[in-house]
């Protein structure tokens, strides 16, 4: 009797066991269905103001079509400037043919003309503001304009880019705002990506990379004349000071430790013709030789902390030196940068702040 009892007992406990295992099962099935309803797919509770549609093709007459794209004009708050394909690298019109920055241009179309709807705006004709769609140049919630142009100079296609709104459980977490000028609904597609209305955000802004290791001579002469120098055989070496001018020896080889990474990943934040930069205030001139027989001389015109620049490349090596020079000075003669207060200070600033505290 006993025996029988406790397989009872074991039996009921296996039993319920069993039981609860398939309310849970069961419990489980029901929240992943809610789950689906609530953030599968793109639905449209997931985003105020906009109904989900079936996925379609924003501009179809543009696929497949991006090599035909020969400028690109990109409308912001500042003006419009325009994207030209040139035969080895896309430029800047209103930078006099600066080059793009290297994949920009080509990410762009990329996804331009590969844009899917998702969502539309319920209303026939939203609150562009709000979504960051208004007319480039709008005074509040403007969008950025991109038209893309043929080789005859025809319009291909217009879009407004504007704000991304949060899609739970999309592909992407994030889409991005779109409108049409031939359509007052604003669309959500499918991608997260921004177009920058600014034109230097555009260009490509390396100058140049020679590591320390590599330079083998400084020089930089101030606005009054007074001259820093030093030189070196291998990179092992220390620099030796030739030139110091009014700097104590501990001074100088500080601001030569400055100078000698001035060259080391170079970029600038704006870039225009010289012609059309003011180059005034303190002017002080560089030059930095490199191991691979190059010297790159630069013209830093210093006002309230903004350095402006200008570059140019002399070999003093082989016909390979003098090679590589022609090319930079082809590419950067004729630009004004405008450096990074950083890169700035490591052509003169700890010179500077020594002559100052002297």
């Amino acid at each position: 009797m006993a025996d029988n009892e406790t397989r009872a007992a074991k039996d009921g406990r296996r039993g319920g066991r069993a039981w609860g295992g398939l309310v849970l099962v069961a419990l489980l099935v029901v929240a992943v269905g809610l789950g689906v309803l609530m953030f599968g797919g793109t639905d449209a509770q997931g985003v105020p103001g906009f109904d989900a549609v079936e996925r379609r093709a924003l501009l179809p007459e543009l696929r497949g079509r991006a090599d035909e794209v020969a400028a690109v004009t990109i409308q912001g708050g500042a003006g419009s400037f325009m994207l030209q394909r040139g035969e080895d690298a896309w430029r800047l019109r209103e930078l006099g043919g600066y080059p793009a920055r290297a994949g920009a241009a080509e990410e762009l179309l990329s996804r331009l003309t590969g844009l899917e709807a998702v969502y539309v705006s319920e209303s026939r004709q939203p609150d562009y503001q709000a979504l960051r769609v208004a007319d480039p140049g709008a005074e509040s919630g403007a969008g950025v304009g991109v038209t893309l142009h043929d080789g005859s100079g025809d319009e291909m296609g217009r879009v407004i880019v504007g704000d991304r709104l949060a899609t739970p459980g999309g592909q992407v977490l994030t889409n991005t705002v779109v409108r049409q000028d031939d359509d007052p609904r604003a669309w959500l597609v499918d991608a997260d990506f921004q177009v920058s209305g600014e034109m230097d955000a555009w260009a490509d802004t390396r100058i140049l990379n020679a590591r320390r290791a590599d330079v083998r001579r400084v020089a930089v002469t101030a606005p009054d004349g007074n001259t820093l120098a030093a030189q070196r055989q291998t990179a092992q070496d220390a620099f030796q000071i030739t030139e110091r001018g009014d700097r104590s020896q501990a001074e100088a080889l500080a601001a030569v430790e400055m100078m000698a990474s001035a060259l080391e990943h170079l970029t600038f934040e704006g870039v225009r013709a010289v012609e059309e930069v003011p180059l005034e205030g303190d002017v002080w001139q560089a030059e930095i030789a490199v191991a691979d027989g190059l010297v790159h001389r630069a013209s830093l015109y210093e006002t309230n902390g903004t350095f402006w620049a200008t570059f140019a490349a002399e070999a003093e090596g082989d016909a390979e030196a003098a090679s590589r020079a022609e090319a930079f000075n082809a590419r950067h003669q004729g630009w004004a940068y405008r450096l990074p207060a950083y890169a700035g200070e490591r052509f003169i600033g700890r010179a500077v702040a020594a002559r100052q505290e002297q």
